[in-house]
């Protein structure tokens, strides 16, 4: 149990199982309460078991106690020998500090009713160390928690088994806490759930655990929450809700603030039917007045298996406020057969900014899925006033593995065109260093309708050097006067469109742009492009803004012309080879009527005029070249070598 272990002033032994008089249940904890200071509830019931006591009513808790179920002999670990039927009543309500409940099986027939709850209203009472562990529960709320003021600290829900059955629209474990006009808003210092078997087997609407804070003026608050090592099944219905639902904030003016959250190491086994189900959700709701704020949570090394989609944070609100989840770190988290968007932070607007700031998702391996692995999508809802994307900054994507989708592996989608990526609402979405392979329509996507809101860096060539290749090639249309870094990438494969996936990252280098906003590059890599592909991306070290994938290339060997002048040469080209792009021809003299140059396949390359006696072909491939020149005195031709 949390907290210090209080000094017992007595036992009381329940002796049988009938529901009231004297060794009965109910008898015991009437005595325990009327008993001044911290008692124990001991069971030696006669019989091999296990025994069922049916309770006439809800039994308050007034004072502390400890309850302890596996005090009747040959009880021992999982093998809980009390079974308590609520028989269609609340089970224990908890008014009291230093409440232990443990080694106890509950059963509801009904299927509707609390187990175990802790209800106030405005009495403004304080709490602490309450444990709950090592239980069994089957039908209704495990655990209900609802408190609209004073305080609960030390809390810890562990070790218990819930196996609900036969819900609709119900929650196993539920952590509700509000806050009434004119009295002290609830709150909660110090949750522990962990090491609890949760186990839903029909329904709908169904939510695991769920914290849920939302109340009228002062905010209802929680902070130091852990949730860790637990195992959430859901073998048939459960088409909706999560199996872990973090929630502060409501409609109609509710409010309510969340810090300190660690949800970890949990294994989430949902074996949904359909449906928008999501094993983890976090939401910052606000409408009309209120504003739900979250802060500073960790989501690591959980492992998804068969959910219809992983981890969602979202913010959502009214036209008159601001929701916010910042500081969100999600990490080593383990995502198979994910059946839609794997990591999924979603800003839905329609009034005033939603803040989103500081997050870092790292090192996850995501697989499978109808939708892409991880998602930014800004939304600015119908008829919203659309200010609302003004706060969303420092994401950084980094080190994840995102496999097998069936569209992109990171995205970061703007609906309705409101707002575009490089538009000064949107600061730093840094994507760096990921492995992205077999999805179907490539690595990264940026902007609305899927186009790239960012610099595309272009590559001209991939050259062998012997030992290494080396890769040339430009940035053009970027921020004047500014450093870019280029991350390389190599693909097994090429992928719809042409573009790069980012399969495997093998190194970086960084670039200034000159003022007009382009720059060339030149980078070494000791891998071999004759069988995999090269493609790369650039981001903005100003604002940390990362961009879509270039097209795939890789190394295509060509014989170098042998090129030779007439005896009497009147169409000189130079240098030839080029190295820049650059080159000047010299002609008889005549009127020049026109320009061509083409590519070894026949089409008309790209070429730039520069004056009368030079063009620049370097917005092109390293390859041969035919360049054709027409004058009143005839046409000429030359083969011209770029190798950049």
């Amino acid at each position: 149990m949390l907290g210090v272990q209080p000094s017992y002033a007595a036992i009381f032994t329940v002796t049988n199982v009938n529901p009231s008089g004297p060794g009965s249940l109910l008898d015991q904890v009437a005595a325990a309460n009327s008993n001044a200071g911290p008692d124990e509830i001991h069971f030696d019931i006669a019989g091999v078991g296990p025994h069922s006591v049916q309770l006439p009513q809800t039994l308050d808790i007034t004072e502390a106690l400890l309850i302890d179920g596996l005090s009747q002999p040959g009880a021992s670990g999982p093998n809980n020998l009390v079974t308590i039927d609520v028989n269609g009543h609340t089970g224990f309500n908890l008014e009291a500090s230093n409440v232990e409940i443990s080694g106890l099986k509950f059963i509801d027939e009904i299927g509707s009713n609390k187990m175990i709850q802790m209800v106030w209203t405005n009495e403004g009472y304080s709490y602490r160390d309450i444990s709950i562990n090592n239980n069994f529960f089957e039908g209704g709320f495990a655990t209900f928690v609802s408190f609209q003021s004073g305080s609960l600290q030390n809390i810890e829900f562990v070790d218990n088994v819930i196996g609900t059955k036969h819900l609709d629209d119900s929650k196993s474990l539920k952590v509700e806490l509000g806050s009434l006009n004119g009295f002290p808003p609830a709150s909660i210092d110090s949750l522990l759930i962990a090491r609890n078997v949760i186990q839903i087997n029909s329904g709908d609407y169904l939510t695991g655990l769920t914290l849920n804070l939302n109340g009228e003026g002062n905010p209802p608050t929680a902070r130091h929450i852990i949730i860790e090592e637990n195992v959430f099944n859901c073998e048939l219905g459960g088409t909706v809700n999560p199996s872990i639902s973090v929630s502060a904030g409501g409609e109609t003016a509710k409010s309510g603030k969340i810090s300190e959250v660690l949800i970890v190491r949990n294994i989430l086994n949902s074996m949904h039917l359909g449906g928008s189900h999501y094993g983890i959700s976090l939401i910052a709701n606000s409408g009309n007045g209120g504003n739900g704020i979250i802060e500073d949570v960790e989501i690591g090394y959980n492992e998804f298996l068969n959910t219809n989609s992983g981890i969602a944070v979202t913010t959502s609100g009214g036209n008159l406020n601001a929701a916010k989840i910042n500081n969100v770190k999600i990490t080593g988290n383990l995502l198979n057969d994910v059946g839609g968007a794997g990591i999924l932070i979603r800003g839905e607007n329609d009034g005033l900014a939603k803040e989103m700031q500081h997050y870092l998702i790292d090192n996850n391996v995501v697989s499978g899925g109808q939708l892409d692995k991880i998602m930014l999508f800004l939304e600015n809802a119908a008829g919203g006033t659309g200010g609302g994307a003004s706060e969303y900054q420092d994401f950084r994507i980094v080190r994840n593995v995102l496999s097998y989708g069936h569209f992109v592996g990171v995205s970061v989608i703007n609906r309705n065109g409101a707002f575009r990526v490089l538009a000064p609402s949107i600061h730093g979405v840094l994507i760096s260093e990921n492995s992205i392979t077999n999805n179907l329509q490539g690595g990264i996507s940026i902007g609305d309708n899927r186009d790239c809101d960012l610099p595309v860096p272009i590559i001209k060539a991939v050259l062998d050097e012997v030992d290494s290749y080396t890769v040339t090639g430009v940035l053009r249309d970027g921020v004047p006067n500014t450093d870019y870094k280029l991350e390389f990438f190599i693909d097994s494969q090429l992928y719809e469109f042409g573009f790069g996936e980012g399969e495997r990252f093998v190194g970086s280098t960084t670039i200034s742009l000159d003022s007009a906003g382009r720059g060339g590059f030149r980078y070494e890599l000791n891998e071999d492009l004759r069988s995999s592909y090269v493609s790369l991306n650039a981001t903005n070290l100003t604002t940390m803004n990362t961009g879509c994938m270039s097209k795939a290339e890789h190394f295509v060997e060509f014989e170098i012309p042998t090129v030779s002048e007439p005896e009497e040469p009147i169409f000189n080209v130079f240098p030839n080879p080029t190295t820049n792009g650059i080159v000047s021809f010299t002609y008889p003299p005549s009127n020049l009527l026109g320009i061509s140059l083409y590519a070894m396949d026949g089409r008309i390359a790209d070429k730039k005029h520069i004056n009368g006696q030079q063009i620049d072909l370097s917005e092109n491939k390293a390859g041969v070249y035919v360049l054709k020149i027409t004058t009143s005195i005839g046409s000429f031709i030359r083969k011209i070598v770029f190798i950049p």
